[in-house]
This record gives C-alpha cells, sequence and structure tokens, in this order.
C-alpha cells in the first residue's frame, strides 16, 4: 500500500486548461485519492481540457490504471478532452500493453 510520502497529485487550472502532476506510485491507495482530487474538478465550468503529467509516476497497478480510464470517462461524459501529455518509462509501458494509449495519451 502506498505511503503519503510516496504519493503526490497537484492541480492547477491555467486559462481552461486543468494540470494535474502526479508523482509516486499509482496503487490502489494512491488510485482513491487521485480520483477524489480530480473528479470534483471536472464540474469546474472553467475546465475546458485537462492534461496528465506522470513523468514522475515509477509505478502503476491495475487500480492506477483503472483510475485513469475512470477519469477519462467522466471528463469525456463533460465534453471535456483529457490526455497523458507526459509519462514515465513505467506508465507508457503500460499504457502500450493494455492498448490504453490510444485513449489516453494526448
Amino acid at each position: 500500500m502506498t505511503d503519503d510520502r510516496d504519493f503526490a497529485v497537484s492541480s492547477q487550472v491555467h486559462e481552461g486548461s486543468l494540470g494535474v502532476v502526479v508523482s509516486g506510485e499509482l496503487d490502489m491507495a494512491a488510485a482513491f485519492k487521485l480520483e477524489s482530487r480530480v473528479d470534483p474538478l471536472l464540474d469546474a465550468q472553467d475546465v475546458k481540457t485537462v492534461e496528465l503529467d506522470l513523468a514522475g509516476v515509477g509505478f502503476v497497478d491495475s487500480a492506477g490504471l483503472g483510475a485513469l480510464l475512470s477519469l477519462r470517462e467522466r471528463a469525456h461524459q463533460n465534453g471535456i478532452p483529457l490526455a497523458i501529455t507526459r509519462a514515465s518509462d513505467p506508465v507508457r509501458r503500460l499504457l502500450e500493453l493494455t492498448g490504453s494509449d490510444s485513449v489516453l495519451e494526448g
């Protein structure tokens, strides 16, 4: 399970773009934290796009991947494009192996 010191998420809205920077291990505990942090922001009227920076993520398990896909789906339902703008090698490899790169990477 993720230690809080190993996972961090920060977000900022700038000119309609929600930038989310994630670092650490994106496991089950961190996936819940990521979703609970980003999900409410998807309802903000000034958010027009979402960009996920996962360059600092060293590990992603199935719950982490599920969280990314879930956030993408909720954003899509709100008419907001969501893309991973930077991905670490482990994240990129997982996305490629699961075929998720086509729906998540921008």
